[in-house]
């Protein structure tokens, strides 16, 4: 018999599952299954939109292994049950259609993604060096089982690990089942994985089996443009209900899920580091209101769900699942041992910035110049509440990137840095520091700053609405013929970037034209000078 290794997390098969008991038996009455984990190995939590994933453990205990640098890692193993209902397997697309006329639309919708165990494990280690190194089988139960041993040696922080993976093959569905360890602590663990493995039975399904359950696609795919704001709250609330119903349905032993002012929270931590996480994304989405309500002004903000894992490694298997986007507006973090606080709070609070955005003005967001999205980003990341309210500071880090940028005379006047060419703008490393220090400038700064803001979000929001309207009018692009060769097909992905860049810097240069189209170079060297000041 085969051994495994690892856990690989990705597939579609929801379960709801109550929180789980002490022995951490796995017992689906929907899929008609029941597995025992390892002693001691806890339940993380799916993913709200999980749908092939089925139960996911990790080990309490962590193994030790140098990798080729010799720098030592941690990893503790991973326990995931991913099921591939024979129907979904069959199932490739689906289509919604809605409207007639001109105002039809077809989603197409991605039903299965994987085509079974190989598929799926191909595409969670896309990055290569995985194989299969030894295959077998076996019967547990009654039930054929084909054996996996699959080395993962390319890519792998910390060294070459090993999954052990058995796939049960029943009339319904496979299951798999995978153990993903380090290479090292295999021959320790061996017993435990064997004893699991051998654990898993078929029970008596009850109701509507997994793979038949509704997909609410309406609620995940919803194109609510064509409402007014008031039509849109009532359906983001009912979304917001039924998407909370759903968390808190699925929490597992230990989490807990509770409204906190503006935002909708599940943890994994205490109370009182739970609450302070929580007041800092609720000052977000006060600041937000405060300062941008010029953007989509009268809308519905859904509460974001922010997710609080214990520690880096819960958080890291959590985010194994085989979900390609989160429906659910979930704002992950961990509670960071080494950055505290500010380290936890980082990605939640630009993370409701970014969900504020988008409940405001959907086009503003999607279309928002990587300059100012990537400014944004990094100054929500380094805000903190003060006196209750939100402060913006920046790091020893961004400090002396924008010193070498001045040192070496390669700071960008924002006149240019706001129309700079994409491939340009990327090569200085020092960029992101020069944009955190611009958007903070136009969010803390004078008047003229925050106008200057006001202005560039009103002219993207303005083209993004135009060019939304004469795509609509515009007649489907029927494709080429395929490439014959690798040099044809090479030739089509140059033309194609390059037409994808004219049309960014087009993008950048229209809306550089409509919200600053007036300004003098005086008003320009004026505002330069006051941004320098801003940098020290």
């Amino acid at each position: 018999m085969a051994a495994l290794r690892a856990v690989l997390s990705l597939a579609v098969v929801t379960l709801l599952a109550a929180p789980a008991p002490a022995q951490e038996l796995l017992s689906d009455a929907k899929l008609g299954i029941k597995l025992k984990a390892p002693d001691g190995y806890t339940r993380v939590p799916l993913k709200p939109d999980e749908e092939w994933i089925a139960a996911r453990w990790i080990s309490p205990r962590s193994y030790y292994q140098n990798d080729k640098s010799g720098f030592s890692i941690d990893h503790k193993p991973e326990l995931t049950v991913i099921s591939f209902p024979s129907d979904k397997v069959k199932q490739r697309v689906e289509e919604q259609k809605s409207g007639t006329g001109e105002q039809s639309r077809t989603i197409t919708i991605i039903k299965n993604p994987f085509k079974d165990y190989r598929d799926y494990l191909k595409r969670t280690y896309n990055e290569g060096g995985v194989f299969i190194a030894k295959e077998d089988k076996a019967t547990v139960d009654g039930v054929q089982v084909e054996t996996l041993e699959i080395k993962v040696e390319k890519m792998a922080m910390g060294g070459p690990r090993k999954i052990v993976t058995w796939i049960f093959k029943c009339d319904d569905a496979d299951f798999a089942v995978q153990f993903e360890v380090v290479e090292n602590a295999w021959a320790k663990l061996k017993g435990d994985v064997l004893t699991a493995m051998r654990s898993f039975r078929r029970i008596d399904k009850e109701g509507k089996g997994a793979s038949d359950r509704p997909d609410n696609v309406e609620d995940r795919f919803a194109d609510m443009d064509d409402l007014s704001p008031a039509q849109r709250a009532a359906r983001r609330r009912e979304i917001e209900a039924k998407s909370q119903e759903k968390v808190t349905k699925s929490l597992t032993e230990g989490w807990t899920a509770k409204k906190y002012g503006r935002v909708f929270v599940v943890s994994d931590v205490d109370e009182k580091f739970t609450a302070r996480v929580a007041e800092a994304a609720n000052a977000v989405l006060d600041y937000m209101d405060s300062n941008f309500g010029y953007v989509g002004p009268g809308e519905y903000v859904r509460a974001p769900t922010v997710r609080i894992c214990k520690d880096y490694d819960e958080y890291h298997v959590y985010w194994k699942g085989s979900s390609f986007w989160s429906f659910d507006r979930e704002l992950v973090t961990y509670r960071s041992t080494s950055g505290g606080l500010q380290r936890t709070t980082d990605n939640v609070c630009s993370g409701c910035c970014e969900h504020w955005f988008s409940e405001h003005d959907r086009d503003l967001y999607q279309t928002m110049p990587q300059w100012l999205r990537a400014g944004l980003r990094a100054c929500f990341e380094m805000s903190r509440v003060k006196s209750g309210k939100l402060d913006f500071f920046n790091d020893s880090w961004e400090r002396v990137g924008l010193s070498e940028q001045v040192r070496s005379g390669k700071l960008a006047k924002v006149q240019d840095l706001v129309k700079m060419d994409p491939e340009v703008f990327w090569s200085e490393r020092n960029r992101t520091d020069e944009c955190a220090a611009i958007a903070r400038f136009l969010l803390t700064g004078p008047k003229k700053a925050k106008d200057a803001l006001h202005a560039y979000l009103g002219a993207v929001s303005t083209i993004a609405r135009r060019d939304e309207e004469e795509a609509k009018k515009k007649k489907p692009v029927v494709e080429g013929k395929k490439p014959k060769s690798l040099e044809e097909e090479d030739a089509r992905f140059k033309e194609q970037n390059t037409k994808m860049r004219d049309g960014e810097k087009k993008h950048l240069e229209e809306v550089y034209e409509a919200a600053f189209g007036t300004w003098t170079d005086a008003d320009w060297k004026s505002f330069q000078s006051s941004y320098e000041k801003s940098i020290g």
